[in-house]
């Protein structure tokens, strides 16, 4: 059986003041059935385990790589801001549509955060050779136990959010940037000081 999950990014079509916002579906293949909605992200991690989690990752049905990690992020631009940020991933504009995926804590250094297009199909496998189980969670919330075999799937949806603002997205999102993480704000370099012929 599948579960539906939905997860909603902040992504901008227009310069209006009324948004819409997409949103993905997901399924995760568990033995109950139900919905869930997420606004800043899907978190597949290793729960209570003390080894790290194992798990298959296909972008558009094509084996990726095996996340060997603590956990795995997948956040929208909202998200950007949230959990994702935290575990070193990058900083999304609102108005850019995609899907974040972001490690925590991987094995290798080299296993770096990535951005796909929202148009990406995402499926996370627990292989059945994995040493434990898994868990997600959605917002934070809403956790469900993933057995050995089940495949979690992340996919954009057509029904849009919409959604108010007094300014253009990218104006209040970098405004935003500096109210609330003070992005980039320190003294500015001073310039040389002029040097006298004799110098």
């Amino acid at each position: 059986k599948e579960d539906n999950y939905l997860i909603r990014p902040r992504f901008d079509p227009d310069d209006s003041a009324m948004k819409t916002q997409t949103k993905f579906p997901g399924h995760v293949c568990t033995g109950t059935e139900s919905m869930r909605h997420a606004l800043n992200e899907v978190l597949v991690h290793r729960d209570n385990n003390a080894s790290m989690m194992q798990a298959r990752l296909y972008i558009d049905c094509a084996e990726c790589t095996v996340i060997q990690a603590d956990g795995m992020i997948f956040s929208t631009p909202t998200g950007s801001t949230a959990y994702n940020i935290s575990a070193g991933g990058s900083l999304i504009s609102p108005t850019v549509p995609c899907i974040a995926l972001t490690p925590i804590c991987p094995h290798t250094l080299s296993f770096r955060p990535v951005v796909v297009s929202d148009e990406t199909m995402v499926h996370i496998e627990i292989p059945k050779n994995a040493r434990y189980d898994a868990v997600v969670s959605f917002d934070g919330k809403n956790q469900i136990e993933l057995k050995k075999g089940d495949v979690v799937e992340i996919l954009k949806c057509p029904y849009p959010v919409p959604t108010f603002k007094s300014s253009k997205f990218n104006i209040e999102w970098f405004k935003a940037l500096g109210d609330k993480f003070n992005w980039n704000q320190r003294e500015v370099q001073k310039p040389f000081e002029p040097q006298t012929p004799n110098q």
